[in-house]
């Protein structure tokens, strides 16, 4: 779960100084984002993820990818991945932008291709389309929480933080849901990463590409101002039902977010 713009800044654009409505724009933004997804075939947050691909010679097609943990391999169709690429053994393409999408055998690797046979190759990493390998901003502000399941985290800082960010505190993404004096509501262990104790831990801030943070603040907006006519397609999202489909973008949001379209 996650969101491309915060409440905060969805309040700015709409004027709006009262908390009544703060839950009500989150879950809105959040099915804005998912419908995002779901159009462009791709996600923009990030996720720590274990991969498999079939085997495909010298060169691997892969899908949105920022950073590899390890990459393995299975030559005997046991599924036991006995090979570890080491990181000079294969090469990342694009070379210079991200996210990264195919990776060729390198020309001094130890291997001459990418494993032999259905789901022979597994790549542990963080996946997701993003403009560097790391697409968060760090804070001066700390988080602290003494367990991994209180979903009540204290912060050393008021005004960093707000309802709808996705931040990083060690290697533990959180999703906001609530901010009070000295505190923030989280869901713990987001995409694919495991909840930790914290004590006084940075926290970092994802960022999304602006073209998508902007169509997310443009159809959450109007959507929240058309919201009993909207006339789309129905999902319901925790307490409140939505309208919402890719029929919610206006013609220049489709040729923004056309851009991004991965074509399967």
């Amino acid at each position: 779960m996650n969101s491309y713009v915060s409440v905060t800044e969805l309040k700015s654009l709409l004027d709006i100084t009262s908390t009544t409505d703060d839950s009500n724009l989150r879950k809105i933004a959040e099915g804005v984002s998912r419908t995002i997804d779901k159009y462009c075939n791709r996600n923009f947050y990030v996720t720590s993820a274990t991969k498999y691909y079939d085997q495909a010679g010298a060169r691997l097609w892969i899908d949105d990818l920022l950073s590899i943990s390890t990459l393995k391999t299975d030559e005997d169709s046991d599924l036991d991945y006995d090979n570890t690429f080491a990181d000079t053994d294969y090469i990342l393409y694009p070379l210079n932008t991200y996210p990264k999408y195919y990776i060729e055998i390198s020309n001094n690797s130890d291997y001459a291709g990418f494993g032999a046979g259905k789901k022979s190759v597994q790549i542990v990493g963080t996946w997701g389309y993003a403009d560097s390998a790391t697409p968060y901003d760090a804070t001066s502000i700390t988080a602290t929480v003494a367990d991994t399941t209180s979903l009540t985290i204290t912060l050393s800082a008021d005004g960093t933080v707000e309802i709808g960010h996705t931040i990083l505190v060690g290697t533990e993404q959180m999703y906001v849901t609530g901010t009070s004096t000295g505190a923030a509501t989280v869901l713990r262990g987001r995409n694919g990463t495991t909840a930790s104790i914290h004590a006084a831990g940075a926290v970092s801030i994802y960022r999304y590409p602006f073209d998508i943070w902007n169509a997310a603040s443009k159809v959450v907006t109007s959507y929240y101002q058309l919201r009993r006519n909207h006339g789309m397609k129905s999902q319901t999202l925790g307490d409140y039902s939505y309208t919402l489909s890719d029929k919610m973008f206006d013609k220049d949001t489709i040729e923004v977010l056309r851009a991004y379209r991965k074509v399967n």
